[in-house]
């Protein structure tokens, strides 16, 4: 979840590498995610963006950074071929269970956690979710320019 506005003056949409250590400290998964103005960029630039994220999530100890949320959803044409060079896995932004046996990697769905989902998924065999999992579609991580309430939203994922 480090975009390419990290490089310019040391704090990105999202944060800086030490606010992502300290939620993969607190039990996070930290993932990679971009900003809808990459969708813009050539093929090559695009790929520079992905590596950059991946090798600066690696600076993370422990931290496998392989799983890849497209920008605003756009996963066409350059977008999919880069990420499926580099990860295992995509987030669209799809609603739904993915469902076992059924789910394109590269573009998986979001979905909410509730009492329906969970019933479908651990509950009921017959169900076509059964055994399916959910990507929810949070960024867990403040977005505001306001450094006073970015860091209250990086003080919650202690």
């Amino acid at each position: 979840m480090v975009p390419k506005a990290l490089t310019m003056g040391g704090w990105g949409f999202f944060g800086d590498l030490k606010s992502f250590q300290r939620a993969f400290d607190a039990g996070h998964d930290v993932q990679m995610h971009g900003t809808c103005a990459i969708n813009k960029l050539s093929r090559e630039e695009y790929e520079k963006d992905v590596v950059f994220t991946r090798d600066t999530l690696a600076r993370i100890p422990g931290n496998i950074p392989d799983v890849y949320a497209y920008p605003c959803g756009e996963h066409d044409g350059h977008k999919r071929e880069v990420v499926a060079k580099y990860c295992i896995g995509a987030r669209g932004v799809g609603g739904g269970i993915n469902i076992p046996g059924r789910t394109d990697y590269l573009k998986t769905k979001k979905g909410n956690i509730n009492a329906g989902t969970l019933t479908a998924m651990l509950d009921e065999p017959d169900n076509l979710a059964y055994r399916g999992w959910l990507c929810e579609f949070t960024h867990l991580i403040g977005t505001s320019k306001d450094p006073e309430t970015r860091q209250a939203a990086y003080g919650s994922v202690e």
